[in-house]
């Protein structure tokens, strides 16, 4: 009889914790927990909110943390809670105790339990602008409020994990991309216009990223919680290992489309870390594990596009 884990999940109504959760449920030999806040948009879960636990808590209080901690006993804890992400999310505090108070309290309630995986979900943010593919190794050199608090909170993660002999691991995620991924990102913004036959406004074409399709990130998430307690305090990156231009992916999309349009580049602001060169060194990622990407930058833009096609009211509803 398969053994039944009780799984913690934060950030669950987020794009990352959205496509966690809907995978997490399919087996219905699991316990699935999820942390809201009273004003969580749920949009993402509504219809597998009746097969997960919902439980109403602030990360930043500790107390409140920690008691949910001692009573489920988690096996699994996916932190996936994010603010700061996107050019709008500019309020300091937020980002604050969103990536480093929330992140501290929830590892801290951790401390007397025992359990076989906290997966701290982290940004390539952290590394800052490189000329060459960055490794874990490299140093830091964060270029916004976003990225610090990221450091700071991996930091304390790792350091966490190391002393404590804890199976905390960061994951360093680049650039996912799928459904359920916010409107105002690249994919959704690029997509729905296409399908809309509107001429897609892009800020600069040579601005890149190191893409990862969604349903990639979610096994890698699982296959790294089965191994955790093999990397105490280790960080990983989580990408493709190649880069693709804002141009690359617009003149794909179109053509996978079958749209005859033309991406209008330079018609919306740009972003000030915007950069020819962004892409994970993925050697120690791969060495550790067997999982590797399923689905090339067309494979994933592919299933994409048709969902979009399916569930694109999805977007003008929210």
């Amino acid at each position: 009889m398969k053994e039944n884990k009780k799984i913690l999940v934060t950030g669950a109504t987020g794009f990352i914790g959205a496509n966690l959760v809907r995978e997490l449920v399919e087996d219905e030999s699991n316990s699935i927990f999820i942390v809201l806040r009273n004003a969580s948009d749920t949009w993402r879960i509504n219809d597998v909110l009746k097969k997960v636990k919902v439980i109403y808590c602030d990360l930043n209080n500790y107390v409140d943390i920690k008691k949910i901690v001692e009573e489920i006993k988690p096996n699994i804890i996916y932190h996936c809670v994010n603010y700061g992400g996107f050019p709008n999310e500019k309020d300091f505090n937020l980002i604050i105790n969103t990536n480093i108070v929330s992140t501290i309290n929830l590892i801290n309630s951790c401390l007397d339990q025992d359990f076989d995986a906290f997966i701290n979900l982290s940004s390539s943010s952290e590394y800052g602008f490189k000329d060459k593919p960055m490794n874990e190794e490299d140093k830091l050199e964060p270029i916004n409020d976003y990225g610090i608090s990221k450091v700071t909170s991996t930091i304390y993660a790792n350091n966490f994990g190391k002393i404590h002999k804890k199976p905390i691991v960061t994951v360093r995620l680049f650039s996912p991309f799928g459904y359920y991924e916010s409107k105002e990102r690249l994919f959704p913004s690029l997509l729905l216009n296409i399908l809309e036959g509107v001429p897609p406004k892009l800020a600069n074409p040579n601005s890149a990223r190191d893409f990862i399709f969604i349903e990639d990130v979610v096994q890698f998430l699982l296959e790294l919680s089965e191994k955790a307690k093999r990397h105490c305090g280790e960080i990983f990156n989580l990408a493709n290992g190649k880069q693709y231009t804002v141009k690359e992916v617009a003149d794909l999309a179109i053509k996978l489309s079958g749209k005859n349009l033309n991406a209008e580049y330079g018609s919306v602001e740009g972003r000030k870390y915007d950069t020819p060169i962004w892409v994970a060194d993925m050697n120690k990622t791969f060495k550790n594990f067997k999982w590797k990407p399923k689905y090339s930058l067309e494979e994933g833009l592919k299933k994409t596009i048709n969902w979009f096609k399916l569930n694109r009211e999805l977007y003008f509803e929210n």
